[in-house]
């Protein structure tokens, strides 16, 4: 066992809850994502201790609060992406559904493989950067570039394919 192993789990018990909570109370993250961001910034306190040269609380603390922004950023992206499809009204016809689906499965044939991969990857089955760069054998680097430019891609595509000329 490893002797840092005591202290990690002291501070796990004593920050882990305090941190979910700012997670759920004032950034509004649901409880299970709250939770993933939480074991993200215990794996990486735990991977690398020293970087913490002053209170932990304060670390941890900040950490959450930086981690709840880059998911909400994301969040905010992920819906920027597909918002048109999500606004369709419930209760809109059905060849009206049918258009969006279709002008969405359009869009998606239209983007090169690499970047149908990785919309697909990333927001369809929810993995993260790093499992994506793993399974296209690339750095999280480069697929956080390559998703932003797909992203913009897809716009641009799907703005082609509905947009209603006069």
């Amino acid at each position: 066992m490893r002797p840092t192993a005591v202290p990690f789990a002291e501070v796990y018990e004593r920050y882990a809850r305090l941190l979910r909570v700012i997670a759920v109370r004032d950034f509004h993250v649901p409880f299970g994502d709250a939770e993933a961001i939480v074991h993200d910034i215990f794996l990486c306190y735990f991977a690398h201790p020293g970087v913490v040269r002053g209170d932990v609380k304060a670390y941890l603390c900040s950490a959450v609060r930086n981690g709840c922004i880059d998911y909400l950023r994301k969040r905010g992206r992920e819906r920027a992406v597909f918002e048109d499809v999500e606004d369709v009204p419930a209760d809109s016809t059905l060849p009206d559904r049918v258009a969006v689906r279709l002008a969405m499965a359009e869009t998606m044939a239209r983007l090169r493989p690499r970047c149908r991969d990785a919309l697909r990857c990333f927001h369809l089955e929810n993995k993260s950067s790093a499992v994506v760069a793993a399974e296209l054998n690339a750095s999280p680097t480069y697929v956080r570039q390559l998703l932003h430019h797909c992203r913009k891609a897809a716009r641009q595509i799907f703005e082609e394919l509905t947009r209603v000329t006069p």
